[in-house]
């Protein structure tokens, strides 16, 4: 699991270097970061489009190792006759890196792709040993018959970290070069995976973290976490907690919730239950029959279909319903910037007065909202985002997606053929974490919940190194 990364670097300060030698526009943010977080040595911030040699990676490899482990390198007897750079020396200790024979380390050579990832990989593996990593992967690349059996491994976990990534055709590149900054980003990929993560946050502020966002609403969810970890999932004839055999809820449910001391669930009738977690008492809440919901600031929103699929909200206080739109939809978005809803054929924006707006035209499905931005499936199923009023309309990633979900660190898009993606924010990659075949989606912090046709339920990390059957 990952751990905690300390981000506050005192002291390092992005060094001015003349224009030619600056990181190019597309590398400038990410290489301050990177400087900024003391993985790059004083003198590889310059002369970014110089390709990096075997001797400088190290040397960044080595910075990367000692900000994870909180440790300076140790001292080592060395077996190179052709370096004397400290950093290489250290590595070979740990087992990082292996020279091109015995004696030689081959420090100048420009370093290639594919050594890189045995770095990468290295690295991580030492300085984080419980790191989990994949035996296969379910990933092709069209130029893998260049990589050589001993960087394969290698070269495929990297690429499930996101950390290495291949070009528009999917090619790996393994025997290419790489310039500085190119090789910067990579090991501020790597470094960046071992950032804290949500759960770990929540744990230390003692935060509530539910895993039914409203992305995961629309497919019906069928995993429920709390804060203390347990577990819940639905089975075809009850409600279950993972790791006990009998039922806490019998009878068929979906679209289950769990907060606090209370399980939400969609009963076989159609209507909306909670079960006490300290009685076991089950109430009905909601007569009318729905197929989703969600709830926000004491009230529950929900499709009601014997109202034509309009969406009406329950107010818990009262326990009263109203309609809060005058058509059929898909559940509303509920978010600081307000409250948003798709008729699929527009995007509206819910006023505190009953009214709405439209903000979008066009077909839609799976709205959500991430950092004032509207996203959202196109017709042809393709993540799409806007602004909050509609403007700035743009496709972000390529992929055909029966739906997805925004989490922390990617979207989780579930395709047309049943396999699972990782995609990024910016649509760069598509990284397929699974080779099962799946009909739904529920994710949680950095896991993703998968069942198959059969029922059959799996938890699997989002760089899809940890895998296991819950059910």
């Amino acid at each position: 699991m990952k751990r905690v990364l300390t981000l506050l670097v005192a002291g390092l300060l992005f060094i001015s270097v003349p224009c030619a030698a600056a990181p190019s526009a597309w590398a400038d943010k990410e290489v301050e970061a990177a400087i900024k977080l003391g993985i790059v040595p004083e003198h590889l911030q310059s002369d970014y489009q110089t390709p990096i040699t075997r001797e400088e990676f190290c040397e960044i490899a080595m910075s990367i190792w000692s900000k994870l482990t909180k440790q300076t390198a140790p001292e080592a007897e060395n077996v190179f006759t052709d370096t004397e750079n400290q950093a290489v020396i250290a590595a070979k200790s740990l087992g990082i890196v292996k020279g091109v024979s015995e004696t030689e380390f081959a420090p100048q050579n420009p370093i290639t792709r594919q050594e890189i990832s045995v770095m990468l990989k290295n690295t991580l593996a030492v300085a984080r040993p419980k790191v989990a990593f994949s035996e296969e992967n379910p990933n092709t690349f069209p130029d893998e018959g260049l990589i050589a059996d001993w960087a394969m491994n290698a070269v495929q976990n990297m690429h499930l970290f996101a950390v290495m990534l291949g070009d528009e055709m999917g090619n790996i590149n393994p025997l290419g070069n790489t310039t500085r900054e190119q090789a910067i980003l990579l090991g501020y990929r790597l470094i960046m995976t071992q950032a804290i993560t949500t759960q770990e946050y929540i744990e230390k502020n003692f935060m509530p973290l539910n895993s039914n966002t409203q992305e995961n609403m629309y497919g019906g969810a069928f995993v429920g976490c709390t804060a203390d970890r347990a577990q819940f999932y639905v089975g075809s004839d009850g409600i279950y907690q993972l790791g006990k055999e009998e039922p806490v809820v019998k009878g068929k449910a979906h679209t289950l919730v769990v907060f606090k001391e209370a399980i939400y669930f969609i009963g076989e009738d159609g209507g909306i239950y909670m079960m006490n977690r300290a009685d076991n008492t089950v109430t009905k809440m909601v007569n009318d029959k729905t197929d989703s919901y969600s709830a926000y600031n004491g009230y529950f929103y929900y499709r009601n279909l014997s109202d034509g699929g309009k969406i009406y909200r329950l107010k818990l206080e009262t326990m009263t319903t109203e309609a809060v739109t005058d058509r059929a939809g898909e559940l509303p978005v509920i978010s600081g910037e307000g409250v948003f809803f798709s008729d699929g054929a527009a995007i509206y924006k819910l006023n505190d007065d009953g009214t709405s707006t439209r903000v979008f035209e066009g077909a839609n499905k799976n709205l959500c909202v991430k950092d004032k931005k509207l996203y959202f499936l196109s017709v042809n199923g393709l993540i799409c985002k806007a602004d909050l009023n509609g403007a700035n309309y743009s496709v972000v990633s390529r992929k055909v997606l029966k739906n997805f979900h925004i989490t922390r660190e990617c979207y989780i898009g579930l395709s047309d053929d049943g396999g699972v993606y990782k995609i990024d924010f910016d649509g760069k990659y598509a990284i397929k974490l699974d080779g099962g075949t799946y009909q739904g989606t529920v994710t949680y912090d950095d896991y993703v919940f998968a069942r198959d046709a059969e029922g059959n339920i799996y938890k699997f990390s989002n760089n899809g190194t940890e895998k296991a059957k819950i059910n």
